[in-house]
């Protein structure tokens, strides 16, 4: 078995210590018994570690609402609705000057010429999974600040 989205790495598996401790309780695993199976039983302790990461990591996908991708010029923003996604892709020409990956740039929207599209699509697989998708392709998390302000506009 492999974790549906990704393995968490030991840093992270570290830093949900506690998490893991219920997690394994929950399964009514004690700490002697997952030491025995680490041993014994490496590729059940090995599925019960991507089973936990794949609870994890869908929690922390359900929260996410809004990425973006960046690249000097395009920008693209993503709504990341229940049942659809929103995109609002933001242009601008060559000779604007303005640089979509540096940090000001929303600041420089509003003294150039940009143009921005929107598309809406309904998922192709689950939400998570488009999510999970797009950030392992570059995607970031970002909140609703830019969304908000393009869709005024």
């Amino acid at each position: 078995m492999s974790a549906k989205y990704r393995r968490l790495s030991t840093e992270e598996l570290e830093e949900l210590k506690d998490e893991f401790i219920k997690f394994l309780a929950a399964n009514t695993i004690t700490g002697p018994d997952w030491t025995r199976m680490k041993k014994e039983q490496t590729e059940k302790a090995e599925g019960l570690i991507d089973t936990f990461s794949d609870v994890v990591m869908q929690k922390v996908l359900e929260k996410i609402k809004y990425v973006e991708h960046r690249q000097p010029n395009a920008w693209w923003v993503f709504h990341c609705k229940e049942t659809t996604i929103v995109m609002l892709h933001i242009t601008s020409s060559e000779d604007s000057g303005i640089d979509f990956t540096n940090a000001d740039s929303l600041e420089q929207i509003e003294d150039v010429s940009v143009s921005v599209n929107r598309a809406e699509k309904e998922y192709n697989s689950t939400r998570e999974q488009e999510v999970f998708d797009m950030l392992q392709k570059g995607c970031v998390i970002t909140d609703d600040r830019l969304f908000k302000v393009l869709e005024q506009e």
